[in-house]
């Protein structure tokens, strides 16, 4: 028999004050670990939980384990935002503090054209957690803001493979200091003395600014994924190509998630399944599903987040794979003041975009205890992009670029080929005209 659970109220989240933050025990009423429906107030089914509903899941081959645990693990992120937590910890011996990044932005618009080295150092002492953005070690080196005689030391040092974990994370926060230090340096002996401290401080971060991340993590994606900024094509998985045998043997499971889906929300299935038919190449929805996309966590407890670029509107499933033993990291909906035992070959859909969730630590676990997550999902964005071949073109032309339009770059020797509004520009219409004339779709950008 399923338990059905309709729901009186609501409880107010605000997103300021939850997302990003790991939850705790006093977020939830219950936790659920059977054969569940969940209704909003207004009679709206929001939630399916069923327990071992995945046969594919269930008692599966060490094969296909195999196969799981890999994918899950064969290339980590630092781009999973909220879901990392926003307490930053990860990568900090080259992090810019959330100071230092309110100080250049101030600094570019004008705002400090008169501020003194005492007020300087009261702001940049003021916020000293740390930002998501990450500056070059390489180029403040080359620009004689760190010694050079204390960091190189002991950056041989923090890769050395013998060292025990306490004594890496002492080296690591002796790094941290010391190279830290360039940030003062630039300012007392750079931004305050410089003529235009508006063109210096935008100089500065045009050259001593990396790329953003967020906490590292053991979260990987297979099937299709969308245009970024960085990488702006559509595309197949690094994971899913190196592996294409693997990731199509699991199509069976894969449809039997989508077949689920429509049983349980049919409306919602239709809803999608219609979306996302029409994606310009076959390969960009997994095997004649509603999905394109599979996220894959490995023993990574997520904070709390909302799935932000998922199809407006859109219903994710999520499943798990688990091994020996461990009490807690099930979902937590705090809005519904829900949580649910997720755990191998379970069935769990419902709106992770419009309500905030994250997950319970995980608790006394054995040696060998693993829950690798699955939650399917279709990209919004992958329903504007062109073929997957035409796709490729907005790569090669990135490549291209680099080589041979180095006047668009940012001055530094590692630039990509990327630059502003390159996807209108007369040097990319004169590329696709050459090399793929029937592509419709190629100029539009993610943002």
């Amino acid at each position: 028999m399923t338990r059905e659970i309709r729901l009186s109220e609501l409880r107010e989240c605000r997103d300021k004050d939850w997302l990003g933050r790991y939850s705790s025990h006093d977020d939830y009423n219950e936790v659920i670990s059977e054969d569940t429906d969940v209704f909003l107030p207004d009679g709206t089914l929001v939630l399916v939980f069923r327990k071992k509903a995945i046969k594919t899941l269930v008692n599966i081959s060490d094969e296909r384990r195999k196969y799981w645990k890999w994918a899950s693990l064969d290339s980590g992120s630092v781009n999973r935002g909220d879901a990392a937590g926003t307490d930053l910890t990860d990568g900090c011996e080259t992090r810019f503090t959330r100071g230092q990044v309110t100080f250049l932005s101030k600094a570019k618009k004008g705002d400090f054209n008169n501020l003194t080295e005492t007020e300087a150092k009261e702001l940049l002492d003021s916020d000293t957690k740390w930002n998501v953005w990450h500056y070059s070690p390489k180029w403040v080196k080359l620009d004689g803001l760190i010694d050079l005689s204390i960091v190189q030391p002991l950056e041989e040092r923090f890769k050395d493979k013998t060292l025990t974990a306490k004594e890496k994370e002492k080296v690591r926060d002796e790094l941290i200091v010391e190279r830290g230090k360039w940030f003062w340096k630039w300012v007392t002996e750079r931004f305050l003395v410089a003529e235009d401290r508006v063109s210096e401080a935008k100089e500065a971060w045009r050259k001593y600014s990396g790329s953003q991340s967020w906490n590292s993590c053991a979260s990987n994606v297979v099937g299709a994924i969308d245009r970024q900024a960085i990488v702006p094509w559509a595309r197949l998985t690094a994971t899913t190509q190196r592996n294409w045998e693997g990731f199509t043997g699991e199509a069976p499971f894969f449809r039997e998630v989508d077949t689920l889906f429509q049983e349980h929300m049919p409306e919602n299935h239709k809803f999608l399944y219609e979306r996302f038919k029409e994606v310009k190449d076959p390969r960009f929805n997994l095997f004649d599903t509603a999905f394109t996309t599979v996220t894959i966590n490995n023993n990574f407890r997520t904070a709390y987040h909302r799935d932000k670029l998922n199809c407006k509107g859109g219903i994710a499933v999520l499943s798990a794979l688990t091994q020996g033993t461990y009490d807690g990291f099930g979902l937590i909906f705090p809005q519904m003041r829900l949580a649910f035992d997720i755990r191998e070959g379970d069935f769990l859909c419902g709106d992770n975009q419009g309500y905030i969730h994250g997950q319970m630590p995980m608790e006394n676990a054995s040696s060998d205890a693993e829950s690798i997550w699955f939650v399917f999902y279709s990209k919004e964005r992958l329903r504007f992009v062109d073929d997957l071949d035409c796709e490729l073109c907005r790569r090669d032309f990135k490549s291209y670029a680099a080589k041979n339009h180095t006047e668009r770059g940012n001055g530094k020797p590692t630039w990509g080929g990327v630059w502003a509004n390159m996807w209108t520009s007369p040097e990319w219409e004169a590329y696709k005209a050459e090399h793929c004339p029937t592509a419709t779709n190629l100029n539009w950008t993610c943002t």
